[in-house]
């Protein structure tokens, strides 16, 4: 047997960190699964081990590797500018594709709140001052963004063991989680499936946080699990659309940046 597949180095956290995201993006999404059946107050003994044990690990996980490459990417270029040009480029034409149409069926639609809680929607005030939390993942890591060159610049000249020891909780999911990569590599459809999910990991949360609110309004019964795999379906060829609607745009924006 070849032992190097149960090896671990530092090269492995760039070689399978699309992997990762996936595995952690998989993880919400079973995550959620979870909450549907315990809202619906069934869930049973042999499932309370991942809800109460693992639960919204997968999130911790996403937002520690988010981190991770906002630190080697300033690390590598420290052109503030370009830093923050490259984030928002890669968010907000996604967060605005899909939830704008979400929050117009919501709030015309739906609930009919109308134009001004549309308008509070979209800036995440309604999140601030009433707790919505339909995209909190995604005002999070725009306040993380904005703030994260401050942070950078604290941390980075301190001592190297003590930026280790900050970091000491996610070591034991980093390495878990390298080897699930590594054991995944061993399934072509599984290796393709985790990778596929991390290169779509923002637009698949979008997708799948939309549609799981919508089709909840339209009486599906997520907790059923047929039911929630419809969801998980229609989720991703959702991520697939707004990933070429994305590149679309910004196959647009990019040669007018280049110009100026």
């Amino acid at each position: 047997m070849n032992t190097n597949k149960f090896t671990i180095s530092w090269g492995d956290f760039s070689r399978y960190r699309s992997s990762m995201f996936g595995l952690s993006i998989i993880g919400i999404m079973v995550f959620h699964y979870f909450e549907h059946i315990r809202s619906a107050h069934l869930l049973l003994k042999s499932e309370q081990f991942w809800d109460y044990y693992i639960g919204s690990t997968g999130g911790d996980f996403l937002l520690f590797l988010s981190g991770m490459g906002l630190f080697y990417s300033l690390t590598k270029n420290d052109d503030i500018c370009q830093f923050y040009k490259k984030r928002l480029v890669r968010i907000l034409p996604a967060y605005l594709f899909v939830s704008m149409p979400f929050f117009a069926w919501r709030d015309f639609i739906h609930l009919h709140t109308g134009i001004l809680t549309f308008i509070r929607d979209l800036l995440f005030l309604n999140f601030i001052d009433h707790a919505d939390t339909t995209y909190w993942f995604i005002f999070f890591i725009i306040v993380m963004y904005c703030k994260y060159n401050i942070h950078f610049d604290i941390w980075l000249p301190l001592p190297y063991w003590i930026r280790l020891t900050n970091s000491l909780w996610a070591f034991p999911l980093m390495i878990i989680g390298l080897y699930l990569c590594k054991l995944i590599n061993f399934t072509k459809f599984l290796q393709g499936f985790v990778k596929i999910s991390g290169a779509l990991s923002l637009e698949l949360y979008l997708a799948h946080v939309s549609a799981r609110i919508f089709l909840t309004a339209h009486h599906m019964s997520l907790y059923i699990l047929w039911q929630y795999l419809v969801m998980i379906g229609l989720s991703y060829l959702g991520s697939f659309i707004l990933k070429w609607m994305e590149n679309k745009i910004q196959g647009q924006l990019l040669p007018l940046s280049r110009k100026k």
